[in-house]
C-alpha cells in the first residue's frame, strides 16, 4: 500500500467512523469515565501541598517562661525549636508527609517530595507512546490504572523518607501514563471539532478534584485513609473504563487488524444507535479521490513503457536513442505497414520515463 492509498483508506476510516458516531452518547460515556480517571491519577499532584503543610508546635519558653503552640515554619526550626524541646499538637495539626516523616524542618527532604513525583511523571510522558501504540490505549490504561492503585495501597507500608521518594517516583510515572493513554483513547474516537472542548474539561479535573480533596483532607485529617480512598475510587473508574469503553479503532487500523477494528467500530455504533453492518463492503467502494488516482496512475503508464519489441522495417545501428525517438520511429513505421507491426508492451509496475536503448541489441520484433 503506497502513500495515496494508506491516505484514502484513513479517509475511509473517518466516514465509517463518523457513520458510527463520533460526537453521541458513547464519547459522552468516555469523557465521564476518563475524567474521573484523570482526576483521580492526578490525585497526589493535586493534593500535594496537602501533603506538604507544617504541623503546629507546643514547646515551653524559658525566656518567657510560658508554652508556646505556633505552626512551624523555617525561621522557627532555625531558632527556637534548635533551644527548646517541643512536641506536636495533633489536635490542630493536619495530616501530612512531612509531619509523619518528620521532614518538616528540612528544606531539601521538603523539596524533594514534590520533586521525586514530577520527575516521574516526566519520565512517565517519554515511555507512555510506546505502551500505547505497542499494547493498545485501553490496555495500557487499565494496567497501569491497577498498578496506580496497588501503589496507593502500599504508601501505607512506608516508614523511611527514601521508600518514600521511591514510591512518589513510581506514582509519578504511571499516573503520566495513564492520562496520556487515556486522552489518546478519548480522542481517537472523538469528531475533530469536539476534540478541544472535550480535552478542556478533561483538564477541569484539576481544579474539580482539588475542591474534593481539600474537603477530604480536612474531614479525614489522615493522609493514609485518603490514600486509601483515591485507590478505592480509581479501582472503580478503571472498572468502568473495561466494561463501557473499547479499544481505539484507529490503533486496530495502524495494526491493520480489520476483524477487531469492525468488532470496536459495531459496539460504539450500537451504543450510538448508529446503523453499521458492513465494514468491508465500505472499504471496498472506491470514492472519486481513489478512481481520479487510478486513473492518472494508468495515463501515466502509458508513457512508461519498459518492455519493447520493435517492427521489422526498424532500422537498427551502434548509436543510441531515446525512448522517445524509439516511441516515434515505431509510430511512423507503423503508419507505413500496418501488417508488420509490433505490440508495445507494459511491465507491471517497472517504470521507466526516459531510457536509453542500443540499437544493436534490437532485432527483428525481440530484444536480447
Amino acid at each position: 500500500m503506497d502513500e495515496h492509498e494508506e491516505s484514502f483508506s484513513a479517509l475511509k476510516l473517518n466516514n465509517i467512523m463518523e457513520k458510527c458516531g463520533m460526537k453521541n452518547k458513547y464519547q459522552i460515556i468516555s469523557l465521564i469515565i476518563i475524567f474521573a480517571l484523570y482526576g483521580t491519577s492526578e490525585f497526589l499532584a493535586i493534593a500535594l501541598p496537602f501533603m506538604e503543610i507544617n504541623p503546629f508546635v507546643t514547646y515551653y519558653n524559658t525566656d518567657l517562661n510560658k508554652n508556646i503552640t505556633i505552626q512551624v515554619d523555617y525561621n522557627l526550626c532555625k531558632n527556637e525549636l534548635k533551644k527548646f524541646n517541643y512536641t506536636i499538637d495533633n489536635e490542630r495539626s493536619r495530616s501530612s508527609l512531612v509531619t509523619d516523616f518528620n521532614v518538616f524542618c528540612s528544606e531539601n527532604e521538603v523539596g524533594f517530595i514534590g520533586s521525586s513525583l514530577f520527575f516521574g511523571v516526566m519520565i512517565g510522558s517519554f515511555i507512555s507512546y510506546i505502551f500505547s501504540d505497542k499494547i493498545g490505549r485501553k490496555k495500557t490504561s487499565v494496567i497501569f490504572s491497577f498498578i496506580y492503585s496497588l501503589i496507593l495501597c502500599g504508601f501505607l507500608l512506608i516508614k523511611n523518607i527514601y521508600l518514600l521518594y521511591t514510591f512518589l517516583f513510581l506514582t509519578g510515572m504511571v499516573y503520566s501514563i495513564i492520562i496520556l493513554s487515556s486522552l489518546l483513547l478519548l480522542n481517537e474516537v472523538l469528531d475533530v471539532n469536539f476534540t478541544a472542548i472535550f480535552t478542556t474539561i478533561i483538564y477541569n479535573a484539576y481544579p474539580v478534584f482539588g475542591v474534593f480533596y481539600n474537603f477530604l483532607f480536612k474531614d479525614l485529617n489522615n493522609w493514609r485513609a485518603i490514600f486509601i480512598v483515591i485507590a478505592i475510587i480509581h479501582f472503580i473508574s478503571t472498572l468502568l473504563l473495561i466494561f463501557f469503553l473499547e479499544e481505539s479503532p484507529r490503533f486496530y487500523f495502524v495494526r491493520n487488524d480489520i476483524n477487531n477494528m469492525e468488532k470496536v467500530l459495531l459496539k460504539i455504533a450500537r451504543v450510538n444507535n448508529k446503523e453499521f453492518t458492513n465494514l468491508n463492503d465500505d472499504f471496498c467502494i472506491k470514492d472519486e479521490n481513489e478512481i481520479k488516482y487510478e486513473n492518472e496512475s494508468l495515463d501515466d503508464n502509458k508513457t512508461k513503457i519498459s518492455l519493447i519489441t520493435i517492427d521489422n522495417n526498424f532500422n537498427t545501428s551502434n548509436e543510441k536513442i531515446s525512448l522517445t525517438e524509439v516511441i516515434n520511429d515505431f509510430n511512423n513505421n507503423n503508419n507505413k505497414n500496418e501488417n508488420e507491426k509490433e505490440i508495445l508492451k507494459v511491465k507491471d509496475n517497472n517504470y521507466i520515463s526516459d531510457i536509453d536503448i542500443d540499437k544493436t541489441k534490437l532485432k527483428k520484433g525481440k530484444k536480447k
